[in-house]
């Protein structure tokens, strides 16, 4: 089993989003060897995902309505084999939680091949164009992401 962990600032937007992705587009043959969650560094522990994410998402036929927040933790972050993060100030919260030893987090967008590596837009208090602009961003790495999970899984 490989576990993913997204992990953004409040988990209501991006981390949803991408655990979201990841979870839709995963094949079947992939499905029973991957587990996807989400958490964030400074999550609002319980809170659903924006509205505006939810919104987004139902537009591609994705339903994150039913997500909640929660705050990754020392056991989160050291459970997961693969952590993605939106941007690089949460790689060193990841970091100082899963101590030396452990694989480091990456940032989702290195698994854009067609694009730099860079921070993924935080669309908190923005317009649901900025969210499906998001989800447009995070769609290309998640499609990539999948094919490194079939290579580790091989």
């Amino acid at each position: 089993m490989v576990r993913v962990l997204m992990v953004c600032t409040g988990n209501i937007c991006r981390s949803p989003m991408a655990e979201g992705l990841l979870k839709h587009y995963l094949p079947a043959d992939l499905k029973a060897g991957v587990q996807v969650s989400s958490a964030g560094t400074h999550a609002l522990h319980g809170h659903r995902a924006e509205s505006h994410a939810i919104s987004a998402m139902a537009e591609i036929g994705i339903d994150i309505q039913h997500h909640r927040a929660r705050q990754i933790t020392r056991k989160i972050a050291r459970e997961a084999d693969l952590v993605l993060t939106m941007e690089a100030g949460h790689i060193s919260v990841v970091k100082r939680l899963r101590g030396w030893g452990q694989d480091k987090p990456r940032l989702i967008s290195e698994f854009n091949s067609n694009s730099p590596t860079h921070d993924i837009e935080d669309p908190y208090g923005a317009s649901i164009e900025a969210y499906e602009t998001c989800m447009r961003t995070l769609r290309p790495c998640i499609k990539e992401i999948i094919l490194h999970l079939g290579t580790t899984l091989q």
